[in-house]
C-alpha cells in the first residue's frame, strides 16, 4: 500500500505544478512583451516674457530698478509670511527700507511699504512679549493693518504700471 501512494504522490504533484508553472511562464512572458510607454512630457517651465508684454518695460529705468530692488519683499509669500517674522527681522528690514531713495512716480508706493512694513513689527514686538488680551487685540490689529498696507502698495504699483502700458499703448 505504501508503494501506490508513493505512486501517487509522484504522478499528483507534476500534474499540480503544471498549471503553476503555466502561469508562471505566462506572467514572465506578459512582462517581456513590449508595452507603449507613453509620451514623456517635459516639465513646466516658465515661458519667456517678450519684452513687448514684460510690464517693466514700459516704465523708466529707475522706476524698473527700483522695483526690482523691493520684489524680494513684496511678493504674494513674502506678504502671507510676513507675519510669521520675527519682530527684529521685521525691524531690520524697515530700516533697510528707510535707506532706498524711491523715483518720485513710486513714492506714495514707498511710504505705503514701509509703513506696512513698520506696522508689522510694532505689532509683531508686542506679540512675543504674551501681552494682556486687549493689548493682543491691539497687536493683531496693527499686524492686520500692515499687510493691509503691502496689499495696497501692490495696488498703487499695479495701477501705475497699467497707467504706463495704457500711454505706450497711444
Amino acid at each position: 500500500m505504501n508503494r501506490k501512494r508513493g505512486r501517487r504522490r509522484g504522478a499528483f504533484a507534476p500534474s499540480c505544478l503544471v498549471p503553476i508553472l503555466a502561469l508562471l511562464v505566462g506572467a514572465l512572458l506578459t512582462g517581456c512583451i513590449r508595452q507603449p510607454t507613453p509620451t514623456p512630457t517635459p516639465l513646466p517651465s516658465p515661458t519667456p516674457t517678450p519684452a513687448e508684454t514684460d510690464p517693466l518695460s514700459r516704465v523708466n529705468l529707475e522706476v524698473r530698478v527700483y522695483l526690482l530692488m523691493v520684489r524680494p519683499v513684496t511678493t504674494d509669500y513674502a506678504i502671507l509670511y510676513a507675519r510669521q517674522q520675527p519682530a527684529s527681522v521685521l525691524q531690520d528690514l524697515v530700516k533697510e527700507l528707510e535707506l532706498i531713495e524711491p523715483p518720485a512716480d513710486m513714492a506714495e508706493a514707498h511710504a505705503l511699504l514701509k509703513e506696512g512694513y513698520q506696522w508689522l513689527a510694532e505689532g509683531t514686538a508686542i506679540l512675543e512679549t504674551h501681552p494682556k488680551p486687549v493689548l493682543r487685540s491691539e497687536a493683531i490689529f496693527m499686524q492686520d493693518w500692515g499687510v493691509r498696507q503691502l496689499w495696497e502698495h501692490r495696488r498703487v504699483v499695479a495701477e501705475y504700471l497699467a497707467q504706463a502700458a495704457g500711454e505706450q499703448g497711444r
